[in-house]
């Protein structure tokens, strides 16, 4: 599959007007604190040609949350700048207006704000024979994919497969993806809704990091002011043990002097990494003596030193020792990043500028079930596949078979590592806690914005980028008030709350690799930077239902979201809200071709900017409710509304991550062509497939043991992980069939019933080829 292409032919072979490439500068300026015109540019796709249709009317049901659709729906007024007019309940919002001048359509906002989930605005829908509560027809009705093809099977959405002559930009891009196509037809071929992508082959989560607290521990010429406080026992405030063992090799950091590809400026470029004793081992000797934070930091240098020493300093691949972790040329492993995180745990006083006595290391966003499943996605670092999926928790080994997380041997050693990490102190003691009153960023909010009373310093999280980084402009010292922050200009490639580049670690991408081996036993695997994080098809679209009243219409606005200029305006509105580079004559609109990762797309302007600053709005906020854009309905979501979402500072990260992606010095899975899936092929979303729930049954258990927990006491896998270590495990789960309670033995019991089960289910809708040995009915 063409990376990022899209269907959407035709940027790269734009008219081109080159002025600077490069990357984020530290030239500020007034809207957003980096110099737009020192990126490249080319003229932007034009809009395609309609001609007028006989009736023009559509009416569009798009509500989301309540709170944004097609119309302006706040009952107070808003000024927009850009539009010099003043928008009130009910004016059409200008990528609709856009759109609608485009297509010669007349779009009517028929949706009812008073539900604010897509489930309330389903059964109040389909309780009203897919009309509107006066009795309208709906042309176009957004929603989940599970209640859109309930109503395709039921007759009550239009099959557009059968009309994909009036869809000339949805048929060209089905064609490119056969691979979606089969995802969003039916058994019998029916298509009832257009595809929605939040990003394609784009990365979606990933570490992030307080780079800050890393180059305090790091960068140092000398140890003084380190911490002296003991690491090393249960009472410390530091590292509460030396229970993690090493993981890459038991002796050294690899078994001799070893290669890597890394990433540098895009391009990758191999580096020497020279054998030493591995760290952990020597931090564990160290720990069991009792030691101070000093004495860590002084040892981890010295190893460091002798790993890499010879690529840092002065005009070298590496300014400072922090760059090996938080660099676009990142080249930890996975037991650095422990021994990374240990000693960042045993300095709180160096690393908070002695405000506080202990430090937090790895902590989820929030108090809610999806977050604590965060600390979960840690085990990333030993290879653990399946934990970002987007659905079941499959994934392909490197045969292009199906497997589960549920049922992999490894996933259940790593729970141990985590556990290991846990009674160190290197994760949030009560990560699992979910009160009735939860705060979904009460992390957040605690260990980075730092916005609550018990406020404190945190290092590390996995979450999304566009969310996360915003934390930059509320922290003194890190980033300032939105309404006046600046882009810092010294030294700002090591500063910050961003993303960082996923460690090297070894992955089983090798086709001698078993489903049922030991986390520690190497066989079929590599040493290399992985992630699964991709964003694939969503779960909500829009659909016509039967009752449409313009069916040509609705075809006509749905396909529009497939061209190139209609992909563009649905991310970031119409194109006068696009920044134009002062140094080219003329008004063409302009799209950049080296913002970030290989995506083309504009800038947003100073005006729109200042605007979403001042309304106290975060960015998708904004642009659904004022502007109309970013909706989750048929499209692809252009990949750099993420980059310009979050802070300046985030944003240094997150080029780092996409350039070492695009280098090739880190793996992201890919959306592949049905047939041709591998070990980095991206699971799909949705499948022909169901499990009967009284066959279901007989594995609830296992089931249950992989669900996050929901209460306020440790559940499920929480109970392995926040146990003392060598703790003898009771119950673990209950089985919801049941209600009786099993033990970790009894659940891994379950193994053979859910893979010939649900996992044979699943495998055997793709196809008999995706259907491991292990899962198939023998006798």
């Amino acid at each position: 599959m063409k990376k990022n292409t899209l269907a959407l032919t035709g940027l790269v072979a734009l008219t081109s007007l080159t002025l600077i490439s490069c990357g984020p500068t530290d030239v500020a300026d007034e809207d957003d604190n980096y110099n737009k015109d020192s990126y490249t540019f080319v003229n932007a796709p034009t809009a395609p040609s309609y001609s007028a249709l006989t009736k023009s009317d559509v009416n569009v049901y798009l509500n989301y949350a309540g709170t944004a659709g097609i119309s302006y729906v706040s009952e107070s007024a808003y000024y927009n700048p850009i539009e010099g007019v003043n928008y009130t309940q009910g004016t059409l919002l200008p990528t609709w207006t856009e759109l609608q001048n485009v297509t010669k359509l007349k779009l009517n906002d028929v949706a009812s704000y008073s539900d604010t989930s897509d489930a309330d605005t389903y059964k109040k829908v389909s309780g009203q024979g897919f009309k509107t509560t006066d009795q309208k027809g709906i042309d176009l009705f957004a929603n989940t994919v599970s209640n859109i093809n309930t109503m395709g099977a039921a007759g009550n959405a239009v099959d557009i497969s059968k009309h994909l002559d009036k869809m000339p930009h949805f048929k060209a891009y089905l064609d490119e993806n056969p691979s979606i196509k089969n995802q969003i037809s039916t058994n019998d071929g029916a298509i009832y809704y257009t595809p929605y992508f939040d990003g394609y082959n784009d990365i979606e989560r990933m570490f992030i990091m307080d780079t800050t607290l890393v180059q305090k521990v790091l960068d140092v010429t000398s140890f003084d002011g380190f911490d002296t406080a003991t690491s090393g026992n249960s009472d410390s405030k530091g590292v509460t043990g030396a229970y993690y063992q090493p993981f890459i090799n038991a002796d050294f950091n690899y078994g001799a002097d070893t290669t890597v590809s890394v990433s540098v400026n895009a391009t990758s470029q191999n580096l020497v990494i020279k054998k030493t004793d591995n760290i952990i081992k020597q931090q564990n000797a160290l720990l069991s003596q009792g030691c101070t934070g000093k004495a860590l930091a002084e040892q981890f240098q010295n190893y460091l030193k002798a790993a890499f020493g010879s690529n840092v300093g002065e005009g070298k691949l590496y300014a400072n020792y922090s760059e090996i972790f938080i660099g676009e040329a990142a080249a930890y492993n996975a037991d650095e990043l422990v021994a990374l995180m240990r000693v960042v745990k045993a300095n709180p006083k160096l690393v908070s500028s002695g405000e506080k006595e202990e430090v937090e290391i790895f902590f989820p966003r929030g108090e809610a079930a999806n977050r604590v499943a965060n600390v979960l996605d840690l085990a990333q670092i030993w290879g653990i596949k399946g934990l970002d999926a987007e659905a079941n928790n499959f994934y392909f080994d490197a045969n292009g078979k199906l497997n589960s997380l549920a049922t992999t041997q490894a996933s259940y050693d790593a729970l141990y590592l985590l556990n290991h990490l846990y009674n160190e102190g290197l994760i949030v003691d009560d990560f699992y806690y979910v009160p009735s009153s939860a705060s979904a960023t009460r992390g957040l909010d605690k260990y980075f914005k730092k916005t609550v009373n018990d406020w404190n310093y945190g290092l590390l999280m996995y979450d999304y980028s566009a969310s996360v980084g915003a934390a930059n402009d509320v922290v003194d010292g890190i980033g300032t008030d939105p309404t006046t922050r600046k882009f810092k200009t010294t030294n700002y490639s090591v500063k910050g709350i961003r993303p960082i580049v996923s460690p090297l670690t070894m992955w089983a991408t090798e086709n001698d690799w078993s489903y049922d081996q030991d986390l520690s036993d190497m066989t079929g695997k590599t040493l290399i930077r992985y992630s699964e994080s991709n964003r694939t098809l969503k779960s909500g679209s829009w659909c016509i239902p039967s009752t449409y009243t313009n069916l040509d219409g609705a075809l006509r606005l749905m396909d529009v979201m497939f061209s190139e200029y209609g992909a563009l305006v649905n991310t970031f509105g119409p194109t006068k809200y696009w920044y134009h580079p002062t140094n080219v004559p003329g008004n063409t609109p302009m799209i950049s071709t080296d913002i970030s990762g290989s995506e083309a797309a504009p800038f947003l302007s100073g005006a729109l900017t200042r605007a979403i600053k001042n309304s106290n709005k975060d960015f998708w906020s904004f642009m659904r409710e004022n502007l109309g854009a970013t909706h989750g309905i048929g499209g692809v979501r252009n990949n750099q509304a993420d980059f310009q979402a979050t802070n300046a500072y985030a944003q240094v990260g997150l080029t780092n991550v996409k350039n070492a992606i695009k280098s090739g010095a880190m793996k992201l899975a890919q959306v592949q062509k049905t047939g041709e899936e591998n070990f980095f092929g991206s699971v799909p979303v949705n499948y022909k497939a169901t499990v009967d729930k009284t066959a279901s049954n007989a594995f609830d258990g296992l089931t249950q043991f992989w669900t996050d927990p929901k209460k306020t006491e440790k559940d499920n896998w929480v109970t392995v992980v926040a146990n003392p270590v060598g703790a003898t495990l009771g119950t673990v789960t209950t089985s919801p069939s049941t209600s009786n309670k099993l033990t970790l033995a009894q659940v891994q019991a379950l193994h053979g019933q859910y893979n010939t089960i649900f996992l044979y289910t699943y495998a055997n809708s793709l196809g008999a080829s995706y259907v491991p040995d292990y899962a198939k009915v023998t006798g």
